[in-house]
């Protein structure tokens, strides 16, 4: 993670997803969102989307929902998870994996549970991988 901290920063999700194309309803699932800088600022931004950021219950017990802009309270809600467990919420539009890649050993991917995956393959499924991840992996031909 060290690495990810002496590189530049990554672009807003926002420019990387065309968030604007989803219905206003939108249901965007944040796993490993931490304290959900990503869902409030997407909030802020379509304020007919709601969002729940899931990590792990020590990071979740430390959020200050008492410091959420009014504009986007009542739309995020924090929800213990671990994601070695089958995924709580089915039928999210959107589920942003942007920080499990880097917060985790390379491999841990490869041990999330199928039933997890399975909640989130008919989503509108998003991974954002940031350019640290790809300098660290073998090239493949």
């Amino acid at each position: 993670m060290a690495g990810h901290y002496n590189t530049p920063l990554d672009d807003p999700i926002e420019s990387i997803y065309p968030f604007n194309v989803l219905r206003d309803n939108a249901l965007v699932v944040d796993i490993g969102g931490g304290k959900g800088h990503h869902s409030i600022r997407l909030a802020e931004k379509y304020e007919m989307m709601s969002f729940i950021v899931q990590d792990q219950t020590s990071v979740v017990e430390t959020v200050q929902t008492e410091n959420l802009p009014q504009s986007v309270a009542g739309r995020i809600e924090w929800q213990a998870h671990d994601l070695h467990s089958p995924q709580p919420v089915q039928g999210a539009d959107v589920y942003i994996l942007s920080h499990i890649m880097m917060d985790n050993q390379p491999g841990c991917v490869k041990e999330i549970d199928p039933r997890y995956l399975g909640a989130i393959i008919n989503a509108c499924f998003l991974l954002a991988v940031p350019a640290q991840i790809y300098s660290d992996m073998p090239q493949t031909q």
